[in-house]
């Protein structure tokens, strides 16, 4: 994936030198995982259309998706800022950084979930802690980094940090919120990728829709 986006050595040719769009490739990913999730919840009804159909109607009710809009958009918005991440950092320090989830997903539990504040001992904030004390130090080191982020400017290390830190919140919120919803709740789990799905393909597509197919005037 890091490879996917660096840009490419030669400057000749002009198709060479051209990085995919990734509020694209996004945008196939949502559609991919929304059709094997039909498929999934075809299988159950044994490929019937019209059980297949009384499924998904069934699980597209309006305000089920309305409300797990919230963590599809914050997804749809955390894979388009990885892409340009991506782009921005060598792939040692995007690994590094985006560790950070387990950060913010442990903050966003305690104080949205308070059930799961008797699971977070101290040990396990003294390992949060080292997580965030081994990230700090990462950064601080210059000497690793492929040859195309060794030429990044500041600015660009900047940005790409920015766009890590809030993957990193925009992760940690949506999986907890997702998980608040799932639980007390009997729908399928498919069920429930689908109404996920299902906006994410629609905000998706608007990502594609000014000129250049982005949103980001940088990429």
């Amino acid at each position: 994936m890091r490879l996917s986006r660096s840009s490419p050595s030669s400057k000749d040719d002009d198709i060479a030198s051209t990085l995919y769009i990734p509020s694209t490739a996004v945008f196939l990913q949502e559609v991919l995982k929304l059709i094997f999730c039909v498929l999934k919840v075809s299988s159950t009804t044994s490929f019937s259309p019209s059980l297949t159909m009384a499924s998904l109607l069934a699980a597209l009710d309006p305000y089920e998706v309305l409300k797990l809009s919230v963590p599809s958009a914050l997804y749809l918005i955390q894979n388009n800022l990885l892409y340009l991440a991506l782009t921005k950092l060598d792939a040692t320090t995007y690994q590094v950084t985006y560790q950070l989830k387990i950060l913010t997903t442990a903050l966003f539990s305690v104080l949205m979930i308070p059930s799961s504040r008797a699971a977070m001992t101290r040990q396990r904030w003294s390992g949060l802690l080292l997580l965030t004390l081994g990230v700090c130090l990462a950064q601080s080191s210059t000497g690793t980094g492929d040859e195309s982020s060794a030429k990044a400017t500041p600015k660009d290390r900047a940005v790409g940090m920015i766009c890590v830190a809030t993957a990193s919140v925009t992760s940690g919120f949506a999986g907890v919120y997702f998980e608040m919803v799932l639980k007390g709740s009997k729908t399928d789990l498919w069920a429930r990728n689908i109404q996920m799905g299902a906006p994410s393909v629609a905000i998706g597509l608007l990502g594609m829709l000014p000129s250049g197919a982005s949103w980001w005037p940088w990429w």
